[in-house]
């Protein structure tokens, strides 16, 4: 609690190993302790990572691949789900008709 009080924070790698140094200084400012020096709402938007639309954003490796293989897992699960209830509608059914045979 004291840390988030004093503002202590780092940009830890890998997480942050892609984000531009304009990206990290936008963040710094907007989390100092001191309101008059922290960023107003407009100077965030007028801000140059903001403001230079231009600048083409990087690849960030670890959100993307992360998002594929959690896609993947959900199909697998998702999928391995439908055949369970597949199966277990089929073996009540075949249990169905053997109890009527039965009869």
């Amino acid at each position: 609690m004291e840390k988030i009080r004093n503002a202590e924070y780092d940009f830890p790698s890998p997480y942050f190993d892609d984000i531009s140094p304009s990206a990290k200084d936008l963040i710094a400012k907007m989390l100092l302790v001191n309101p008059d020096a922290r960023l107003s709402a407009s100077d965030v938007l007028a801000h140059p990572w903001l403001a230079d639309v231009a600048t083409p954003m990087p690849q960030l490796r670890f959100v993307g691949t992360n998002l594929h293989d959690r896609r993947e897992k959900t199909r697998a699960k998702f999928k391995r789900s439908v055949n369970a209830i597949m199966a277990i509608n089929k073996t009540g059914r075949l249990a169905g008709n053997k109890s009527q045979r039965n009869v």
